[in-house]
């Protein structure tokens, strides 16, 4: 793209803007995106994605050539057969998802994503594929450290592994949550569970 990509930062800046951020919370301000028909996506999921490679090779290779740290936009669709997707049927929210593997075989493309932000499609850079688009952020705003946000925290918990035998599917899912899961960010709780 010929327009500069700039880069957000929610986490991680003081006041003025002078802090240091992480690599992981820096967010470019335009991203390529790829649909999910399963379930929308999450910040803080890590979830495995099933394209085929003929229709989105080329949002792969673009995501490639303009280094945006590897963060790509999914969004959910209703569209049953990906092939008569159209900008018009994409949502104008989604989740930055960082991509972490990319493999390509059988004319399939296999990624392994992690949902980082939530975000809403400002205005549409490409209408085709591959659909590029300039996105706003949410950063997840509200108390945290309340002895009531405290308690519905250890309720959910507590009610997730209580779930967990009935179907152990999701035993890895949960293992890799809770190592990376901080009792002061509640927004990621609710989001996986």
């Amino acid at each position: 793209m010929s327009e500069e990509t700039t880069y957000t930062t929610e986490v991680g800046e003081d006041s003025t803007g002078t802090g240091l951020a992480r690599p992981r919370d820096i967010l470019p301000n335009r991203l390529y995106f790829l649909p999910t028909t399963a379930r929308p996506m999450f910040p803080s999921q890590i979830v495995p994605v099933l394209l085929d490679e003929g229709r989105w090779s080329e949002t792969i290779q673009a995501i490639h050539s303009d280094e945006q740290a590897m963060v790509v936009g999914v969004i959910y669709t209703d569209v049953e057969e990906l092939s008569k997707l159209t900008w018009e049927n994409i949502d104008n929210m989604g989740t930055a998802c960082r991509i972490h593997k990319v493999h390509i075989q059988d004319g399939k493309i296999h990624l392994v994503l992690s949902g980082e932000k939530r975000f809403r499609i400002i205005d549409w850079v490409s209408k085709t594929a591959p659909y590029y688009a300039q996105v706003k952020y949410f950063p997840e705003v509200g108390e945290t450290d309340t002895l009531e946000i405290k308690a519905y925290v250890t309720a959910v918990i507590n009610t997730i592994k209580e779930l967990l035998p009935l179907n152990p599917l999701y035993g890895e899912e949960l293992k890799i949550f809770v190592q990376n899961f901080r009792p002061d960010d509640p927004f990621r709780l609710a989001d996986f569970g």
